[in-house]
């Protein structure tokens, strides 16, 4: 764009333009534009007081650099002169920077801005702080100013007229910033969920089954994820356990507010059950602490702990847990450690087992009163869950020693001589033992 490409001043302008020639930032243009690599070597010299790197590419570049600042120079002027038309005719807005002005087509226009855009972009590729850029822009642009209002001055342009080019410089240094931080964020934002979908996909791998240990550092890698040599799932269960997760047609929990609480080394696993979490080193220190803050108040299954490569397992026997009969009664306020309760998780994976188990090994208390029938097989339960202890079992029941001796001597009658043989008392044992986690809530951390 040639100076004379600006548009005319209109002949309504003030006096104080008409002094300087009716459009006194034209007048000031080209001797600007001759002092232009002046002024790109004074910006260089003003950038190393905010970054060394910065200084010494436009050190380098100058030559380069000089074009495109012209391009912007006239941009200024332009955009200055019809701040000072509008505000000869009355109108008080300021011109807008971004808008076209002669000369510059919206190609060209368009290339400046997705240029520094793209400089928001490398600055977050290059992981480094948007503020850094931002803070070479104002001093950059303070030291444009400086030299350009000093031959202002020396050449005898107006106070308004200094006034309006001081306003359409910062104008566009917040411009520029404003579109550096659009690239900043868009990349950001590109890169997280590139980065979510990568760890989805790691999640997703490490509960297949199917999972190597050379693929799963692999899609690690690939995720930023810190390969943990043991790991755990946690089953979320936001609304305690959905009906008919049994027969596999739970619905999925719709608050899943426990995840924002989680640590963000923690993977999230999306299932049709509801949503899960892999915790890496669950044994590791303040693991369990975190477990049971973040999930206060949300009931969730802690599977076992094993290599990564065998997550599938940890997935499986917290699943498991889900059928519980305790966890069908409802979950208690914090997390369920299926490592605590791998006796009960085995003794009940298949209840139409275990009840044939307790029909075949109670089938003796049938001969008794009914209205006796439930003391004599709490007593039968206490007395093999304390090993013979009478003491202990008259204190968990809280009834007289006498009342426990009775009973057992009533037992004795009824399964004979075979409740002291070994193999009756194991039988007894897995189908009594676990009674308690029937009607019991697991307690809180």
């Amino acid at each position: 764009m040639d100076v004379e490409s600006i548009a005319p001043v209109p002949a309504a302008a003030t006096a104080t333009r008409a002094r300087g020639g009716g459009a006194p930032l034209v007048a000031l243009l080209p001797a600007l534009l001759r002092g232009m690599p002046d002024m790109l070597q004074g910006v260089s010299h003003a950038l190393a007081s905010v970054e060394q790197e910065y200084a010494d590419f436009l050190a380098g570049g100058c030559v380069e650099a000089v074009a495109p600042a012209q391009v912007a120079l006239r941009r200024l002027v332009w955009h200055a002169e019809q701040a000072l038309r509008n505000r000869a005719d009355g109108d008080a807005r300021p011109a807008d920077v971004g808008g076209p002005e002669p000369g510059l087509g919206s190609d060209a226009d368009g290339l400046i801005w997705a240029l520094f855009e793209e400089l928001g972009r490398d600055q977050w590729r290059r992981g480094r702080p948007v503020g850094t850029l931002l803070s070479a822009y104002q001093v950059g642009g303070r030291a444009a100013w400086r030299y350009m209002s000093g031959i202002a001055v020396d050449v005898g342009v107006p106070a308004d007229a200094l006034a309006a080019l001081a306003e359409q410089v910062f104008a566009l240094v917040d411009r520029l910033g404003t579109v550096t931080i659009t690239g900043y964020v868009d990349e950001q934002s590109g890169s997280v969920r590139t980065r979510e979908r990568f760890r989805q996909e790691l999640a997703e791998r490490l509960v297949s089954g199917r999972a190597d240990r050379a693929s799963v550092a692999a899609a690690a890698e690939r995720a930023g994820w810190t390969l943990p040599g043991r790991a755990a799932v946690v089953l979320v269960l936001s609304h305690g356990v959905p009906d008919g997760l049994a027969d596999g047609q739970a619905d999925r929990p719709d608050d899943a507010a426990a995840l924002t609480r989680l640590d963000p080394a923690w993977l999230v696993l999306r299932r049709d059950t509801g949503p899960a979490v892999i915790v890496p080193d669950p044994a590791g220190p303040g693991v369990r602490r975190r477990l049971a803050e973040a999930l206060h108040g949300v009931p969730g299954v802690v599977g076992p702990a094993v290599p990564v490569e065998r997550l599938a397992e940890s997935l499986s026997l917290a699943e498991a847990a889900l059928r519980l009969p305790a966890m069908d009664r409802g979950a208690g306020p914090g997390p369920f450690f299926v490592e605590e309760h791998l006796d009960a998780l085995l003794v009940h994976q298949d209840r139409r087992l275990l009840e044939a188990l307790r029909d075949r090994c109670l089938e003796p208390l049938e001969a008794a009163a009914p209205s006796s029938r439930e003391p004599l097989r709490e007593t039968l339960r206490s007395w093999l869950v304390h090993m013979g202890n009478q003491r202990a079992v008259a204190a968990e029941l809280h009834i007289h020693p006498q009342t426990v001796r009775y009973r057992l001597g009533r037992l004795h009658e009824l399964f004979g001589a075979e409740l002291d043989e070994p193999g009756l008392r194991r039988r007894l044992f897995l189908a009594l033992a676990w009674e308690d986690d029937e009607q019991a809530r697991h307690q809180p951390v």
